[in-house]
Parts: C-alpha cells; structure tokens; sequence
C-alpha cells in the first residue's frame, strides 16, 4: 500500500533530515518552508496537521528541501523575510535583515519623538529595511537610502514599491553624493574581520553579499570612513546611530571619540546583553 504523506509526515521527515545535515533551526525551517509551499501559515500547518499532501506540492516541497539542505537561506527560498511589521523582499544581491537591527529603529523612533519632519540617512540601506521601516513610521520624515551597490539598490526600490512606501534611494559610496544636514545618520555596514568571513555559517558566506559583510582586518574600515562624512552631514545636535559587532564597542566608539565635533558618545547592548550599536551627537560648535 501506497504511503499517504499529510503535512504533519512531511514536516516531521523534513525536520529529521535537515538536523542530520547540521542545520540548528531545523524544524522552524522546516514549517517555514513546507507552509510556503503548500500556501499556508506556520499556525494552518499545525491546524491542518493530517491533511494528504499532493504531487505539486511534495514536488515544490522538495526543491525548497534541496536547496536548504545545500545551506541557502531559507530567505532566499522565499524571497522574503519579516522586519518589523512587513515583509521585505530579498535575495543575494542584499543581506538579510536581521532582528537585532530591529532595536536601531526602536532608538531611533524614541529619539525623533519631538522632531518635526526630520530627514533621515540609510548608510548601506540594502533591501532598504531601515529606510522603509522609519518613513513608514514616521510619516512626515524624509528618508534616503545610500548604498554603492546598484544591485542592492534595485532590490530596495522593489521594497518601497512592493509596500508602497516613499523612500529615496541613490548610488552612493556612504554618504559621497549626499546633499544637505539630516537629523539622523543610521547604518548598518559591513563589520566582520576579512579573516572571519570563512569561518561563518555557510548560509551567510556563501550565500549573502561579501561587500555587505567584509569590514576590512579588524571589521572597522567602513566606521572609520563613515563618521567623519557622518559629522559633515549632520545638523547640530543631529544623531548618528551604527550597528557594530558584539566585540567592538572599545574601538568603535573610540573612533567617534577621536572627533571633537562629536559629544554624549555611548554604546548599546541589545537584548542577548551583547554591545550592537553605538550613538552620537552632533556638537552645536
């Protein structure tokens, strides 16, 4: 007798075989992706739990498996990963927005409380997560997205279109071609060690953008680039907020420390207690 495979069968090999293959979120993986496939949520799956699975869908099942199990993200599968309260598109020309950088925007949103129309820089902006997210929120806010890549560039424009939300974008090494003061210059730029790239998970080396990742030999070349055109391009008392690694809040606010125009310089831990950003303001002199 033939075996009738129902989405709780398949979820359940499928999460097997990719913890065999060494992925750690193996079963979230797995619902993520067989809930795509069959046109369902996370919370349908498990609602629906023995409903027969057919050959079109174990077919698309099965190409999704594939390709996780050769370690590309499973938001690339999708082309799509949630950021604050949408889901943006995504592929391989941009890195994959991460939550952490979720508490950048929840910064940023308190600060510009008592801000009317502020103008807001996205240095790096990718799949235009930041840039969207704050002019969505803050709906008399001017945001633009810098970013070198045009590639990346191309993927945010499809954001901004796809959520409908007004946003600027223009090709631009950092802040080079930006024009005018803003209230606040954020980034999240590339601030891995060259010589780490090679010993991160394979989903993020092989898979996400090296010029999204690569900060040079101590992960520090783009900060160090970034807050002396950051201080020629923020309004007195405007803020410049950057995400950085777990282990350079020293050397990353030294840099903004180097800078006389720069005062209240301070380092932020997210909420697993690791330093993720620093914050700065813009002197009156």
């Amino acid at each position: 007798m033939q075996q009738v495979w129902t989405l709780r069968s398949i979820l359940q090999w499928t999460s097997e075989y990719f913890s065999k293959k060494g992925i750690d979120s193996h079963r979230l993986d797995a619902e993520l992706l067989i809930a795509h496939a069959v046109g369902l949520d996370r919370i349908g799956l498990y609602r629906d739990f023995d409903r027969p699975v057919n050959e079109s869908e174990r077919a698309l099942i099965r190409s999704y498996v594939q390709r996780r199990a050769q370690f590309e993200p499973v938001a690339h599968i999708l082309n799509s990963r949630g950021f604050w309260q949408h889901d943006f598109y995504v592929d391989n020309r941009v890195l994959i927005p991460r939550p952490e950088t979720e508490e950048l925007i929840e910064y940023v949103l308190k600060w510009l409380k008592d801000h009317i129309d502020p103008r807001i820089a996205d240095v790096g902006t990718g799949s235009g997560c930041i840039a969207l997210t704050l002019a969505d929120e803050c709906k008399t806010a001017e945001c633009i997205g810098f970013d070198v890549s045009e590639e990346a560039l191309e993927v945010a424009q499809k954001n901004a279109q796809l959520l409908n939300i007004k946003s600027d974008f223009v090709k631009s090494d950092l802040l080079e071609k930006a024009e005018g003061l803003f209230d606040v210059i954020i980034s999240n730029p590339p601030y891995i060690a060259s010589d780490v790239i090679p010993t991160l998970m394979p989903d993020v080396q092989q898979y996400e953008p090296l010029l999204a990742l690569d900060g040079g030999p101590d992960g520090l070349d783009c900060i160090r680039k970034l807050v002396p055109q950051a201080i020629d391009h923020l309004k007195p008392g405007g803020l410049l907020i950057f995400e950085i690694g777990y282990d350079q809040g020293p050397s990353a606010s030294e840099i903004c420390l180097n800078y006389k125009e720069l005062k209240e310089v301070e380092i932020h831990k997210d909420y697993a207690k690791q330093d993720r950003f620093i914050t700065a303001i813009r002197t009156d002199a």
